[in-house]
């Protein structure tokens, strides 16, 4: 039986999402995918300078197979961006609902 997906959850980052900030970031990220979220919204409207802890933060709930693929074809390529949360939302309300 198709299990009913949760809706999109929204991780906002701060301004600097650096090696100083990005645990905080990282945790939340790797509990929501835990705990079953498909569609995970990074709001980063606010984020100034992101340094390479960051960009991991952002990619650690990925499988070790996908972070070659992220590697090898570009990231931007890979993860879609919006100009706001709101059309990020709209974007994944566009996704099956059923797994």
């Amino acid at each position: 039986m198709p299990q009913k997906c949760q809706p999109p959850a929204v991780v906002i980052t701060p301004a600097e999402l650096d090696i100083v900030s990005v645990q905080a970031v990282r945790d939340r990220l790797l509990a929501l995918i835990e705990r079953g979220a498909v569609v995970v919204v990074v709001d980063m409207a606010a984020t100034t300078f992101v340094d390479s802890a960051g960009m991991q933060a952002l990619v650690a709930g990925c499988r070790p197979q996908v972070l070659r693929i992220l590697g090898l074809a570009g990231l931007g390529r890979l993860m879609k961006t919006f100009p706001d949360v709101p059309a990020a939302l709209g974007s994944a309300e566009e996704l099956p609902r059923d797994r």
